[in-house]
């Protein structure tokens, strides 16, 4: 937590840095207008044959809402449309539809550019800054992972912004894929409501600053424990079938039943630590016993391990046909926890919201195959969770089981959940002391 005093004098370093004639400048807003759909097909060429996909033609058409600026350089170019739909038709081979799925799929995503070839210029997805690319929902075509590798021709409207229309094709899995846009974002320049740092004039963060002399010194006893990852192992499943009509109809969903797998990969080091303010030293293994004993404040770094997952789809639909599919995920996002004092929980990404998707807002639980999402399954729960006795820390070896269970009911599916997977950790290293360090006082607002 950076003490206002701090964060005062921050500011000041970074006024001072900041051109005065860059700080004159108004900001550089810019407006998307036009539209992009994106459209795909069972590609036999890609080997639509062998996942059920070859009759699957479908498409998302987004037109973005919204500006955003930014000072004094060029604003990110943010496509976002919270009412984008996706529509798909599954055909029999003589040509007869045999499912319709519509599913309303919001998007989120930021473009960047970069030169290509002899001069052309492109703009491509930037998916670690994105919150939610297209993809297909919950029906059957490309998983955001797929349409990550979007690139739209690009063309400068002088210094006036950009020309992002054309046609582009890619393949994505089993699909061809055609991307169709007649977007263009125009730049212009106005004034900003931003001022200093979040919202706080740069004169209210500098005058909130603290003379060293008033600064005074604290005790803090720490603790820290290093395991290094062994391995993750086990799977996670989820068994679904189709609601009865008229709830299975909008996703086509009537009188299907499959299941879904996840396994899971890791790699890195998970570290445990803690600490607490204190009158008086300690040594590096009272500290540790503070921790192990449940009189620290206990937190781990899972939220920053990389987890790779595959998740292997299989559905069966009322007229005999099967759809199956295998995909990467990854890296998924683990759930920040809080502190604990006597045992502390993991949890696997999973559920509804930004917080528990991987970069684009990859679904965990999403495939080639039409099915249920994460959201549906999980609601805002984690894929699963294991939980840890502070009185374990320091072993040699530990053994976390993660677990997953219950049913659900949601869109156009019911089904159940379970499964277990289990997170080998190894000891490398274990630390601990007293450290003191200076601690600003809390000042009233001016």
């Amino acid at each position: 937590m950076i003490a206002v005093g701090v964060l005062g004098a921050l500011t000041a370093v970074l006024t001072a840095t900041v051109p005065a004639g860059a700080r004159s400048r108004p900001p550089v807003n810019v407006k998307l207008v036009g539209s992009l759909t994106i459209a795909w097909q069972g590609d036999q060429a890609r080997g639509c044959a062998a996942e059920g996909l070859c009759g699957v033609s479908g498409s998302i058409q987004m037109i973005p809402t919204g500006d955003s600026s930014s000072s004094p350089g060029p604003p990110p170019i943010d496509f976002n449309d919270e009412n984008s739909a996706v529509r798909v038709t599954e055909s029999s081979p003589s040509g007869a539809t045999e499912a319709t799925c519509a599913d309303l799929v919001p998007v989120d995503f930021d473009l960047g550019f970069r030169h290509q070839g002899a001069g052309d210029l492109v703009a491509v997805v930037e998916q670690e800054n994105s919150l939610q690319l297209p993809s297909a929902g919950r029906c059957a075509g490309p998983t955001v992972a797929d349409l990550s590798a979007l690139e739209l021709p690009a063309r400068r409207l002088g210094s006036h912004g950009y020309d992002l229309s054309g046609q582009t094709t890619f393949g994505a899995g089993p699909f061809t894929v055609t991307a169709i846009s007649t977007v263009r974002a125009v730049f212009t320049r106005g004034t900003s409501g931003i001022g200093g740092i979040g919202g706080i004039s740069t004169a209210t963060a500098v005058g909130h600053s603290t003379p060293p002399s008033r600064l005074r010194t604290v005790l803090e006893e720490h603790a820290e424990i290093d395991y290094r990852i062994e391995g993750l192992a086990g799977a996670l499943t989820t068994t679904f079938a189709g609601l009865p009509p008229p709830l299975c109809d909008p996703l086509g969903a009537c009188g299907t039943t499959g299941e879904l797998t996840e396994s899971f990969t890791t790699s890195g080091v998970l570290t445990f630590f803690g600490s607490r303010l204190v009158k008086h030293r300690a040594g590096s293994r009272a500290a540790l016993a503070a921790l192990r004993s449940g009189r620290l404040e206990v937190y781990d770094s899972f939220d920053g391990i990389p987890i790779e997952e595959t998740v292997t789809e299989t559905l069966a639909a009322p007229n005999g046909t099967a759809c199956f599919d295998r995909v990467m995920e990854g890296p998924l996002s683990a759930v920040p926890n809080g502190a604990g004092r006597h045992a502390v929980e993991l949890k696997l990404a999973g559920g509804a919201g930004p917080q528990y998707f991987g970069p684009g807002g990859i679904d965990a639980l999403r495939t080639r195959c039409p099915g249920p999402s994460a959201a549906d399954v999980l609601g805002t729960s984690p894929l699963a969770t294991a939980t840890l006795p502070v009185s374990a820390l320091g072993a040699h070896r530990l053994a976390l089981t993660f677990q997953s269970g219950g049913s659900f009911t949601g869109s156009a599916y019911t089904g159940q959940r379970g499964g277990s997977i289990v997170l080998t950790l190894v000891f490398e290293h274990a630390s601990g002391g007293t450290i003191r360090f200076p601690r600003a006082p809390i000042l009233p607002p001016p």
